[in-house]
Protein backbone atom coordinates (compact mmCIF):
# COMPACT_ATOMS: atom_id res chain seq x y z
CA UNK A 1 0.00 0.00 0.00
CA UNK A 2 0.88 3.64 -0.72
CA UNK A 3 2.33 5.83 1.89
CA UNK A 4 -0.47 8.59 0.82
CA UNK A 5 -3.20 5.44 1.98
CA UNK A 6 -1.81 5.29 5.06
CA UNK A 7 -1.92 9.17 5.73
CA UNK A 8 -5.64 9.01 4.91
CA UNK A 9 -5.96 6.61 7.59
CA UNK A 10 -4.15 8.41 10.36
CA UNK A 11 -6.32 11.90 9.10
CA UNK A 12 -9.76 9.75 9.51
CA UNK A 13 -8.88 8.33 12.87
CA UNK A 14 -7.54 11.57 14.07
CA UNK A 15 -10.67 13.67 12.90
CA UNK A 16 -12.54 10.44 14.62
CA UNK A 17 -11.60 10.43 18.38
CA UNK A 18 -11.30 14.39 17.89
CA UNK A 19 -15.58 14.15 17.58
CA UNK A 20 -15.88 11.70 20.68
CA UNK A 21 -13.42 14.14 22.52
CA UNK A 22 -16.42 17.15 22.11
CA UNK A 23 -19.04 14.43 22.25
CA UNK A 24 -17.62 13.59 25.94
CA UNK A 25 -17.05 17.18 27.21
CA UNK A 26 -20.85 18.20 25.87
CA UNK A 27 -22.55 15.32 28.24
CA UNK A 28 -20.12 16.61 30.90
CA UNK A 29 -21.04 20.11 30.69
CA UNK A 30 -24.63 19.45 30.50
CA UNK A 31 -24.50 16.80 33.72
CA UNK A 32 -21.66 18.37 36.23
CA UNK A 33 -19.45 21.26 36.99
CA UNK A 34 -17.51 22.91 34.27
CA UNK A 35 -13.62 21.98 34.89
CA UNK A 36 -12.32 23.90 37.55
CA UNK A 37 -15.47 24.52 39.04
CA UNK A 38 -16.99 23.23 42.79
CA UNK A 39 -20.06 21.80 43.01
CA UNK A 40 -22.95 24.23 43.95
CA UNK A 41 -24.13 23.13 47.94
CA UNK A 42 -27.62 21.85 47.83
CA UNK A 43 -30.31 23.55 49.63
CA UNK A 44 -31.01 21.83 53.08
CA UNK A 45 -33.29 18.81 52.91
CA UNK A 46 -36.07 18.59 55.60
CA UNK A 47 -36.63 14.71 54.54
CA UNK A 48 -35.67 12.57 57.09
CA UNK A 49 -32.49 10.77 56.00
CA UNK A 50 -33.32 7.29 54.24
CA UNK A 51 -30.63 5.60 56.20
CA UNK A 52 -29.26 6.43 59.70
CA UNK A 53 -26.06 5.21 59.10
CA UNK A 54 -25.89 8.21 56.22
CA UNK A 55 -27.08 10.79 58.60
CA UNK A 56 -24.06 12.79 60.02
CA UNK A 57 -23.71 12.56 64.18
CA UNK A 58 -25.20 15.12 66.19
CA UNK A 59 -22.15 17.71 67.66
CA UNK A 60 -20.77 17.14 70.69
CA UNK A 61 -22.55 19.17 73.44
CA UNK A 62 -19.74 21.98 75.10
CA UNK A 63 -22.02 23.42 77.95
CA UNK A 64 -21.55 22.28 81.01
CA UNK A 65 -24.95 23.21 82.06
CA UNK A 66 -26.33 20.15 80.30
CA UNK A 67 -23.66 18.04 81.88
CA UNK A 68 -24.95 14.89 84.12
CA UNK A 69 -24.06 16.35 88.14
CA UNK A 70 -21.24 14.30 89.80
CA UNK A 71 -22.77 11.34 92.08
CA UNK A 72 -23.59 12.53 95.97
CA UNK A 73 -20.99 12.09 98.26
CA UNK A 74 -21.40 9.55 100.89
CA UNK A 75 -23.38 11.09 103.83
CA UNK A 76 -21.93 10.99 107.39
CA UNK A 77 -23.81 8.02 109.51
CA UNK A 78 -27.26 10.27 110.84
CA UNK A 79 -26.75 10.42 114.31
CA UNK A 80 -29.85 9.06 116.50
CA UNK A 81 -31.69 10.93 118.95
CA UNK A 82 -31.01 9.02 122.21
CA UNK A 83 -33.43 9.71 124.96
CA UNK A 84 -32.76 8.37 127.66
CA UNK A 85 -35.41 7.29 130.47
CA UNK A 86 -38.80 6.36 128.30
CA UNK A 87 -38.08 2.63 128.54
CA UNK A 88 -35.95 1.46 131.29
CA UNK A 89 -34.38 -2.27 131.61
CA UNK A 90 -33.01 -2.55 135.18
CA UNK A 91 -30.29 -4.55 136.22
CA UNK A 92 -30.32 -6.66 137.83
CA UNK A 93 -34.32 -6.41 138.48
CA UNK A 94 -35.20 -6.88 135.08
CA UNK A 95 -32.47 -9.14 133.64
CA UNK A 96 -29.20 -10.66 135.73
CA UNK A 97 -26.11 -9.24 133.41
CA UNK A 98 -25.39 -6.07 131.80
CA UNK A 99 -25.07 -7.86 128.44
CA UNK A 100 -28.57 -9.35 128.66
CA UNK A 101 -30.18 -6.33 128.93
CA UNK A 102 -28.31 -4.46 126.52
CA UNK A 103 -29.11 -7.35 124.32
CA UNK A 104 -32.83 -7.06 124.88
CA UNK A 105 -32.72 -3.66 124.36
CA UNK A 106 -34.29 -1.24 121.90
CA UNK A 107 -33.16 2.12 120.26
CA UNK A 108 -33.85 4.86 122.97
CA UNK A 109 -33.78 2.75 125.57
CA UNK A 110 -32.34 2.66 129.26
CA UNK A 111 -30.13 0.17 130.42
CA UNK A 112 -30.04 1.09 134.15
CA UNK A 113 -27.59 -0.74 136.21
CA UNK A 114 -27.36 -1.00 140.17
CA UNK A 115 -24.74 -0.34 142.70
CA UNK A 116 -22.56 -3.57 142.15
CA UNK A 117 -18.82 -4.72 140.94
CA UNK A 118 -20.38 -6.65 137.09
CA UNK A 119 -17.77 -8.98 136.23
CA UNK A 120 -18.49 -9.21 132.18
CA UNK A 121 -17.75 -7.22 129.47
CA UNK A 122 -19.94 -4.89 127.99
CA UNK A 123 -20.66 -4.66 124.24
CA UNK A 124 -22.52 -1.43 123.26
CA UNK A 125 -25.04 -0.92 120.40
CA UNK A 126 -26.32 1.64 118.27
CA UNK A 127 -29.23 4.08 120.17
CA UNK A 128 -29.21 3.06 124.08
CA UNK A 129 -28.25 4.15 126.59
CA UNK A 130 -26.01 3.07 129.88
CA UNK A 131 -26.73 4.07 133.24
CA UNK A 132 -24.67 3.25 136.36
CA UNK A 133 -25.09 4.55 139.68
CA UNK A 134 -22.28 6.49 140.20
CA UNK A 135 -19.16 6.69 139.61
CA UNK A 136 -16.90 4.29 141.98
CA UNK A 137 -20.57 2.68 142.56
CA UNK A 138 -21.23 0.37 139.40
CA UNK A 139 -18.14 -1.31 138.63
CA UNK A 140 -17.70 -3.10 135.22
CA UNK A 141 -14.48 -5.09 135.32
CA UNK A 142 -13.75 -8.10 132.97
CA UNK A 143 -11.09 -10.59 133.62
CA UNK A 144 -10.89 -11.35 130.14
CA UNK A 145 -11.19 -8.16 128.04
CA UNK A 146 -12.41 -4.77 128.01
CA UNK A 147 -14.69 -3.53 130.46
CA UNK A 148 -16.88 -1.78 127.65
CA UNK A 149 -16.50 -2.13 124.32
CA UNK A 150 -17.96 0.46 121.56
CA UNK A 151 -17.36 -0.92 117.61
CA UNK A 152 -19.34 0.24 114.72
CA UNK A 153 -22.12 1.99 117.06
CA UNK A 154 -23.76 5.71 115.86
CA UNK A 155 -25.29 7.04 118.91
CA UNK A 156 -25.00 5.83 122.44
CA UNK A 157 -24.40 7.33 125.86
CA UNK A 158 -22.74 6.06 128.84
CA UNK A 159 -22.77 7.68 132.47
CA UNK A 160 -22.20 7.01 135.67
CA UNK A 161 -19.74 4.04 136.16
CA UNK A 162 -16.16 2.83 136.81
CA UNK A 163 -14.15 0.39 134.21
CA UNK A 164 -11.73 -1.05 136.57
CA UNK A 165 -8.87 -3.77 136.84
CA UNK A 166 -10.19 -5.21 133.44
CA UNK A 167 -8.36 -7.59 131.26
CA UNK A 168 -7.82 -4.79 128.33
CA UNK A 169 -8.26 -1.52 128.23
CA UNK A 170 -11.55 0.06 130.23
CA UNK A 171 -13.15 1.98 127.05
CA UNK A 172 -12.56 0.95 123.76
CA UNK A 173 -14.45 2.78 121.34
CA UNK A 174 -13.95 1.35 117.38
CA UNK A 175 -15.52 2.42 114.32
CA UNK A 176 -18.06 4.46 115.62
CA UNK A 177 -19.59 8.15 116.13
CA UNK A 178 -21.99 10.51 117.95
CA UNK A 179 -20.69 8.49 121.35
CA UNK A 180 -21.32 10.29 124.79
CA UNK A 181 -19.46 9.21 127.31
CA UNK A 182 -20.10 10.86 131.12
CA UNK A 183 -19.21 11.47 134.83
CA UNK A 184 -17.32 7.74 134.47
CA UNK A 185 -13.69 6.25 135.76
CA UNK A 186 -11.37 4.24 134.32
CA UNK A 187 -9.14 2.71 137.03
CA UNK A 188 -6.31 0.11 136.69
CA UNK A 189 -6.61 -1.18 133.43
CA UNK A 190 -3.96 -2.19 130.83
CA UNK A 191 -3.23 -2.61 127.04
CA UNK A 192 -1.02 -2.13 123.94
CA UNK A 193 -2.15 1.60 123.58
CA UNK A 194 -4.39 3.20 125.79
CA UNK A 195 -4.57 1.44 128.54
CA UNK A 196 -8.08 3.77 130.10
CA UNK A 197 -9.70 4.89 127.20
CA UNK A 198 -8.45 3.88 123.66
CA UNK A 199 -10.51 5.97 120.61
CA UNK A 200 -10.17 4.49 117.06
CA UNK A 201 -11.15 5.34 113.54
CA UNK A 202 -14.32 7.16 114.80
CA UNK A 203 -15.63 10.75 115.09
CA UNK A 204 -17.82 12.84 117.41
CA UNK A 205 -16.96 11.56 120.86
CA UNK A 206 -17.38 13.35 123.74
CA UNK A 207 -15.68 12.49 127.04
CA UNK A 208 -16.78 14.87 130.02
CA UNK A 209 -16.03 14.86 133.59
CA UNK A 210 -14.45 11.44 133.62
CA UNK A 211 -11.61 10.43 135.82
CA UNK A 212 -8.60 8.45 134.17
CA UNK A 213 -5.70 7.48 136.81
CA UNK A 214 -3.39 4.80 137.26
CA UNK A 215 -4.15 2.69 133.91
CA UNK A 216 -0.81 1.27 132.16
CA UNK A 217 0.04 0.85 128.22
CA UNK A 218 2.92 -1.14 127.00
CA UNK A 219 3.04 1.63 124.07
CA UNK A 220 1.52 4.90 123.90
CA UNK A 221 -0.86 6.68 126.37
CA UNK A 222 -1.19 5.38 129.30
CA UNK A 223 -4.48 7.09 130.21
CA UNK A 224 -5.53 7.67 126.39
CA UNK A 225 -5.00 6.77 122.90
CA UNK A 226 -6.30 8.67 119.91
CA UNK A 227 -5.85 7.46 116.44
CA UNK A 228 -7.29 7.66 112.81
CA UNK A 229 -10.10 9.38 113.80
CA UNK A 230 -10.33 12.16 111.20
CA UNK A 231 -14.08 11.55 110.78
CA UNK A 232 -14.73 13.47 113.33
CA UNK A 233 -13.54 15.25 116.20
CA UNK A 234 -12.68 14.01 119.54
CA UNK A 235 -14.20 15.70 122.88
CA UNK A 236 -12.18 15.70 125.71
CA UNK A 237 -14.36 18.48 128.59
CA UNK A 238 -13.75 18.51 132.33
CA UNK A 239 -11.42 15.14 132.34
CA UNK A 240 -8.29 14.51 134.98
CA UNK A 241 -6.01 11.95 133.44
CA UNK A 242 -3.16 11.08 136.32
CA UNK A 243 -1.00 8.61 137.19
CA UNK A 244 -1.52 6.71 134.67
CA UNK A 245 2.23 5.14 133.69
CA UNK A 246 3.28 4.06 129.72
CA UNK A 247 6.38 2.81 127.55
CA UNK A 248 6.11 6.04 125.29
CA UNK A 249 3.78 9.09 125.84
CA UNK A 250 1.92 9.08 129.03
CA UNK A 251 -0.76 10.75 129.33
CA UNK A 252 -2.94 11.44 126.25
CA UNK A 253 -1.22 10.50 122.69
CA UNK A 254 -3.11 11.84 120.22
CA UNK A 255 -2.71 11.22 116.15
CA UNK A 256 -6.46 12.51 115.63
CA UNK A 257 -8.12 15.97 115.91
CA UNK A 258 -8.47 16.86 119.40
CA UNK A 259 -10.40 19.29 121.59
CA UNK A 260 -9.17 19.65 124.96
CA UNK A 261 -10.43 22.18 127.66
CA UNK A 262 -10.92 22.75 131.47
CA UNK A 263 -8.76 19.15 131.68
CA UNK A 264 -6.17 18.47 133.79
CA UNK A 265 -3.06 16.21 132.89
CA UNK A 266 -0.73 15.33 135.78
CA UNK A 267 1.77 12.81 137.29
CA UNK A 268 1.68 10.63 134.23
CA UNK A 269 4.87 8.52 133.86
CA UNK A 270 6.46 7.46 130.49
CA UNK A 271 9.15 8.56 128.21
CA UNK A 272 8.08 11.15 126.89
CA UNK A 273 4.83 14.01 127.61
CA UNK A 274 1.44 14.24 129.55
CA UNK A 275 0.31 15.05 125.97
CA UNK A 276 1.45 14.32 122.94
CA UNK A 277 -0.28 15.95 120.20
CA UNK A 278 -0.51 15.56 116.17
CA UNK A 279 2.10 12.37 116.78
CA UNK A 280 2.15 10.68 112.97
CA UNK A 281 -0.97 12.71 112.20
CA UNK A 282 -0.09 15.51 109.63
CA UNK A 283 -3.80 16.44 108.98
CA UNK A 284 -4.81 17.08 112.29
CA UNK A 285 -5.51 20.82 111.45
CA UNK A 286 -8.23 20.93 114.11
CA UNK A 287 -6.17 20.55 117.55
CA UNK A 288 -7.48 23.27 120.30
CA UNK A 289 -6.16 23.32 124.16
CA UNK A 290 -7.88 25.63 126.53
CA UNK A 291 -8.11 26.42 130.18
CA UNK A 292 -6.72 23.08 131.00
CA UNK A 293 -3.37 22.03 133.50
CA UNK A 294 -0.88 19.97 131.81
CA UNK A 295 2.65 18.94 133.21
CA UNK A 296 4.46 18.52 130.02
CA UNK A 297 3.23 19.21 126.95
CA UNK A 298 4.25 18.36 122.72
CA UNK A 299 2.29 19.47 120.16
CA UNK A 300 3.88 18.88 116.20
CA UNK A 301 7.27 19.93 117.60
CA UNK A 302 6.20 22.77 120.04
CA UNK A 303 6.60 22.30 123.30
CA UNK A 304 5.14 25.23 125.18
CA UNK A 305 1.58 25.77 126.27
CA UNK A 306 -0.48 27.45 124.49
CA UNK A 307 -1.75 30.85 126.00
CA UNK A 308 -4.52 30.91 128.49
CA UNK A 309 -3.33 27.42 129.80
CA UNK A 310 -1.23 26.47 132.68
CA UNK A 311 1.21 24.16 134.32
CA UNK A 312 1.28 23.84 138.09
CA UNK A 313 0.54 21.30 140.29
CA UNK A 314 -2.61 20.77 141.07
CA UNK A 315 -2.28 19.74 144.79
CA UNK A 316 -4.92 16.53 144.54
CA UNK A 317 -6.07 15.18 147.42
CA UNK A 318 -6.26 11.05 147.59
CA UNK A 319 -8.90 11.08 145.70
CA UNK A 320 -7.94 13.17 142.72
CA UNK A 321 -10.04 16.38 143.97
CA UNK A 322 -8.33 19.50 143.66
CA UNK A 323 -7.03 20.92 147.42
CA UNK A 324 -8.61 24.18 148.64
CA UNK A 325 -5.33 26.34 147.74
CA UNK A 326 -5.00 24.29 144.13
CA UNK A 327 -4.67 26.80 140.70
CA UNK A 328 -6.67 24.20 138.73
CA UNK A 329 -10.36 26.00 139.34
CA UNK A 330 -12.52 24.93 137.24
CA UNK A 331 -10.54 22.10 135.37
CA UNK A 332 -10.51 18.38 135.91
CA UNK A 333 -13.45 15.73 136.37
CA UNK A 334 -14.01 16.40 140.51
CA UNK A 335 -14.74 19.23 142.08
CA UNK A 336 -12.48 21.30 144.61
CA UNK A 337 -12.39 20.56 148.24
CA UNK A 338 -14.14 23.11 150.37
CA UNK A 339 -12.38 25.22 152.93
Amino acid sequence: MSRSYFGRRIFIESKRRLVWILIFVLIFNSTGPALGQESPTPPPSTDAPASTDLAPSPPLETSTSDAPPPPPATPPPTPIAVVCGEVVKNVPGDYQTIQAAIDAAAMGDTVRVSAGTYSEGVVMKRGICLEGAGVDQTIISNPNGYGIDVTDVVSARLTGFTAKNNAKRGLNIHSSSYISVESCRLTENSDQGGGGMFVFGSGDVTVERCLIDNNRSTLTGGGISLSNSNTGMVTLRNVTVANNAAEGEAGLWAASPVTISNSIFWGNTGRYNNVDLRDYCYQCNNVAVSNSNIQTYHDGGQSSLPQGNISADPMFTADFRLGAESPATGMGALPMVAN
